[in-house]
């Protein structure tokens, strides 16, 4: 997937074994060996035989398909796979990747110790997952890390996402249609939540949901003006696509990282403007 592309690189370059778990088989690779496995059926040998201290869960099937259906299927196969690993005598950590919609229709300043009412089947399906988590690894004696991640952009992305469809369509020089300009959210560039990873994985003791976002949020309208901006195509595009040229929010989702800041020693060293510098450098368009 898209965060565990990312994250494998990070992790070429460290001291840790590692096996990955994928449902195609892949080749060895530096200190990284790979393993056929599905999240819904039983733990295979080499994972046994592996005897893993700490697990990096990011697994959700059928992005972006959450219909009832399909976050039903990942809650059933969430559980189990969380259930059986945590039998392990080795495993001492689990670090697994929630997401900002957790907080439902609240829209502001997030805090993880304050609940919110899930508003979707996929925000529902994740605080049932997270919730099983904690009894668990309470029940157990094992640490979590529960990263709740926000809006995350960056290299190997998906087409689908608004950031690939406006630089799509701002390279062809095609018009951009955009229902809600105003729609903001708070996003955050890959590499720092790749950090925020690595520095989970030597947290020894914990047990906890910690909020990773910028702490900002960006309305579409200031992100098709700062793409533009650093393609040095002088905002011809925007002046077309919107009748009224002033930057308008929307209220929207924004991390509150005191946690982050405290536990991990985290906190995002990529502004929005750099982040893009990056993906658009990495595709070889500067």
């Amino acid at each position: 997937g898209f965060i565990g592309k990312n994250l494998i690189k990070a992790l070429e370059k460290s001291n840790f074994k590692v096996l990955i778990c994928s449902r195609k088989p892949h080749k060895k690779k530096f200190n990284i060996n790979y393993t056929k496995q599905d999240i819904g059926k039983e733990l295979n040998n080499v994972i046994r035989k592996f005897n893993p201290e700490i697990l990096i869960h990011l697994a959700w099937q059928g992005i972006p398909n959450f219909s009832l259906k399909n976050c039903n299927e990942n809650i059933k196969k969430n559980i189990f796979f969380l259930n059986n690993i945590s039998n392990l005598p080795s495993l001492k950590k689990i670090i697994i990747t929630g997401s900002c919609l957790e907080y439902g229709s609240y829209n502001g300043t997030c805090k993880e110790d304050v609940s919110y009412k899930a508003n979707s089947f996929f925000s529902y399906s994740k605080n049932v997952i997270r919730e099983f988590l904690d009894m668990i690894c309470k029940e157990k004696n094992i640490n979590y890390v529960w990263l709740r991640l926000f809006y995350v952009y960056g290299f190997n992305q998906r087409k689908n996402k608004i950031k690939q469809i406006i630089l799509k369509n701002l390279l062809n020089k095609t018009k951009i249609k955009i229902k809600n300009p105003s729609a903001s959210n708070d996003y955050i560039y890959i590499q720092d939540v790749v950090n925020a990873i690595m520095k989970s994985l030597k947290i020894k003791k914990i047990k906890s949901v910690i909020n990773i976002g910028s702490g900002k949020i960006t309305s579409i309208q200031e992100l098709v003006k700062k793409i533009e901006k650093i393609l040095s195509l002088n905002n011809e595009f925007s002046k077309k696509i919107f009748k009224n040229n002033k930057v308008k929010k929307q209220k929207g989702k924004k991390s509150f990282n005191s946690k982050a800041k405290k536990l991990l020693n985290w906190s995002p060293k990529y502004t929005l403007e750099e982040g893009l510098f990056e993906v658009l450098k990495i595709r070889k368009l500067l």
